[in-house]
């Protein structure tokens, strides 16, 4: 048999797939589906690429199946991960030049109505401010916006969200979330709050100047000119770049790339990408999106490496995915839990 006849094969298979992920899976077919995609790499690329050509991004969503590192070395490649690129592009329209040039509050201003918006478990929405920037929160977070005529001061009060800065020189934007305060020199970024001392900021585009929320209208003012002038400077991110905060303290800044990064922003498209996270890991972070809790009654589970491309809150297609692949068996509970354990080997 040909390779060109397999090629042709695989699309045609891929093309079925894509029509059942488009009028809805039936429960015997998501098995399938993850069976099908394990048998090669192949499988996994021409699904995605057969998705992008009839437009069925939505529908691929449904595709929220854990696959076995061991059988997918690299579940999203690079060139499978463009169609959520250029969603994440056609997202951030706004990029932003915003020079420093007055001071970030005063107590003079005008002050305008607070408002805060608030996302529940498993819940995302966008919003957009009175100056055109807008906010996409993701699940169970919390910001308060405090506008005045000269700053822009947002308040991560608990959880993540991201920031699309919309220009104006004349009033600077600031994310403050817990000690730290978030200042954007004209940029795309989304803080994460995991606690008052801990938190992760990723930049998409420009810069962003990392400092004390407690500083002063002056001392940031002098900060800010001070690390623009540097040739290096370990206060501001720039785009592609990771800056986590553990303990108050500023950790060295990681340089991401477009698929890490993509990867890490893929929960604004309601998806959970795992590269090899440990079940623990992975089950942690699936968490944040359900009221459902897990409990892994089996240690000889907790290392298992996940790897796949999951549908947040989809708790029925992770168990599923689970039990599949790896042999991991669930029961719930009466108190909202999940028990986790290893499958008996058949004799």
């Amino acid at each position: 048999m040909s390779e060109q006849l397999i090629t042709e094969q695989i699309k045609k298979q891929a093309r079925h797939w894509v029509c059942c992920l488009n009028r809805g899976l039936h429960h015997e077919e998501k098995p399938q589906l993850i069976a099908w995609v394990n048998q090669s790499p192949a499988h996994h690329q021409a699904i995605y690429k057969m998705a992008t050509f009839f437009d069925n991004i939505s529908e691929l969503k449904t595709l929220n199946g854990v696959f076995p590192l061991a059988q997918q070395p690299s579940i999203i490649s690079g060139k499978d991960f463009k169609w959520l690129l250029a969603i994440l592009v056609s997202i951030l329209l706004i990029f932003i030049s915003l020079p420093l040039k007055t001071m970030l509050f005063d107590s003079n201003s005008q002050s305008f109505p607070v408002q805060t918006y608030t996302t529940n478990i498993g819940e995302i929405i966008s919003v957009e401010l009175t100056d055109g920037s807008k906010i996409t929160l993701n699940t169970h977070s919390q910001v308060r916006v405090s506008y005045t005529d000269n700053h822009r001061n947002i308040n991560l009060l608990y959880g993540e969200a991201q920031f699309d800065v919309a220009k104006d020189s004349s009033r600077p934007f600031t994310v403050t979330s817990g000690s730290k305060a978030f200042t954007a020199l004209g940029t795309i970024f989304n803080v994460q709050k995991n606690n008052e001392s801990d938190m992760e900021l990723i930049v998409n585009e420009g810069q962003v100047l990392v400092s004390n929320s407690q500083l002063t209208n002056h001392q940031l003012q002098t900060l800010i000119s001070e690390e623009i002038d540097k040739f290096e400077s370990s206060k501001i991110i720039t785009d592609n770049e990771k800056s986590v905060i553990s303990n108050n303290v500023q950790q060295p800044t990681n340089s991401l790339s477009k698929k890490q990064s993509a990867n890490e922003l893929a929960w604004q498209q309601g998806m959970l990408v795992f590269n090899g996270e440990t079940l623990a890991q992975a089950l942690n972070e699936v968490s944040r999106y359900s009221k459902v809790q897990f409990e892994i009654t089996d240690s000889s589970i907790n290392d298992v490496k996940i790897a796949g491309y999951f549908k947040a809150g989809d708790i029925d297609g992770l168990l599923a995915a689970l039990s599949y692949n790896f042999g991991i068996k669930s029961k719930f509970n009466a108190t909202n839990s999940v028990q986790l354990s290893q499958q008996p080997t058949k004799s």
